[in-house]
């Protein structure tokens, strides 16, 4: 289960939105979507112990999405095994405010276990449900979703009106297999990190250089 399910992510998210998405025309890559694509490939693969991998997402599913530029990636500590999977993705508030977890996973089949709650998080605010999938033994999905400019992240209830003044917004995914009741989550050891080297290279007139070789210090 932790092999696939960052790529059932993907399918489950673009998959939803292609059930009511229409395909734009391509339009080409702007030169701010260029550099802020540019931004997001020079994260370090490396936060301290979590190492990453990158997960593919076909060109179609960006274009249908209206994604401008985008990251996923699966992040693996080597303390723990445990794995955090990262989606972001970079366009116009109207296309990205216009589906949620909630829609996406239960039009896939998953079974949604209790209501959306804004959980604070790391110096910001995420939605949080969790998600039973369909495998056998199922296994839940903790599934964490946010709207920011690049610094602070909102678990905002109507993105398309709050972000109406932005040309550009982010929406990040972050989801993880939920560990045991009562158990420390591992987004306690890897959250803070990524939002901070993230706040640090998007806020950045240029692209950053990895900390390093493969991202240390």
């Amino acid at each position: 289960m932790q092999r696939f399910w960052p790529i059932a992510v993907i399918a489950v998210v673009f998959g939803g939105i292609g059930l009511s998405g229409v395909m734009k025309s391509p339009r080409g890559q702007s030169a701010d979507a260029a550099a802020t694509q540019a931004r997001l490939d020079a994260l370090p693969t490396t936060l301290g112990a979590w190492a990453a991998t990158a997960n593919v997402i076909p060109p179609k599913h960006l274009q249908i999405a209206e994604a401008q530029a985008h990251l996923s990636r699966t992040y693996v500590s080597a303390a723990s095994r445990e794995a955090v999977s990262v989606m972001l993705l970079y366009g116009e508030p109207g296309p990205l405010g216009a589906h949620t977890p909630e829609t996406c996973y239960v039009g896939a089949g998953y079974r949604q276990l209790g209501p959306a709650v804004p959980r604070a998080m790391a110096g910001s605010a995420f939605w949080v449900a969790q998600f039973e999938t369909a495998a056998r033994p199922p296994a839940t999905l903790s599934v964490h979703w946010a709207w920011g400019t690049g610094g602070d992240w909102a678990a905002s209830e109507n993105p398309r009106f709050d972000y109406a003044a932005q040309s550009r917004i982010y929406k990040l995914y972050v989801s993880h297999v939920a560990p045991p009741a009562g158990s420390r989550s591992p987004l306690d050891d890897f959250l803070p990190a990524f939002l901070a080297d993230l706040r640090t290279r998007l806020a950045s007139p240029d692209p950053l250089p990895p900390h390093g070789v493969g991202g240390q210090p």
